[in-house]
């Protein structure tokens, strides 16, 4: 079985990056063998992505998977990158993180739902808004899912990391 753990800043009670990456996932990919297996690892803040729960958790999910593959992928909002020295740093440090542990790195900038909303929303209201995303009908261009570029404000590299893993629907 090949299983993908999510790591994703979202806490467990809202879970609301969670449902925007299932949502990408089931509207592109067809997982209609049942060979495919999701978990999410929500760190409750993205500061937390080296915190020893987070790592236990991961673990968890791939000894229960040891006989599958197992792909870790970190999904980070960027903030503000393009005009806060510290976002740029904090970024540049997650990065770095991840190729030396060789995850996979998804980016968001600003952040998700500046990606898949056009605005960014405020904490109280990110599990509200994340439902209401899942439940509508939204077609987001494909080339603002596939971008290389970390610096494009309302883009993000999720396609391109998920293609390489995930059979596409037909």
């Amino acid at each position: 079985m090949k299983q993908l753990i999510f790591v994703v800043e979202s806490d467990t009670k809202s879970k609301s990056d969670n449902r925007y990456i299932n949502k990408l996932i089931l509207e592109r990919y067809d997982l209609t063998n049942n060979d495919i297996k999701i978990q999410f690892v929500n760190m409750g803040g993205k500061y937390k992505y080296k915190n020893t729960s987070t790592s236990t958790q991961i673990s968890k999910y791939i000894r229960d998977n040891k006989k599958g593959q197992n792909f870790v992928i970190y999904c980070f909002d960027t903030d503000k990158i393009d005009c806060e020295q510290n976002d740029k740093i904090v970024f540049k440090l997650e990065k770095e993180y991840c190729t030396t542990n060789k995850f996979y790195l998804i980016w968001f900038n600003y952040d998700i739902e500046y990606v898949l909303l056009g605005k960014t929303i405020e904490s109280s209201k990110k599990k509200e808004e994340s439902i209401k995303y899942q439940r509508k009908t939204i077609v987001i261009p494909y080339n603002k899912l596939s971008c290389k570029n970390e610096n494009q404000k309302g883009y993000s590299n999720v396609y391109i990391v998920l293609d390489d893993l995930l059979p596409l629907k037909k």
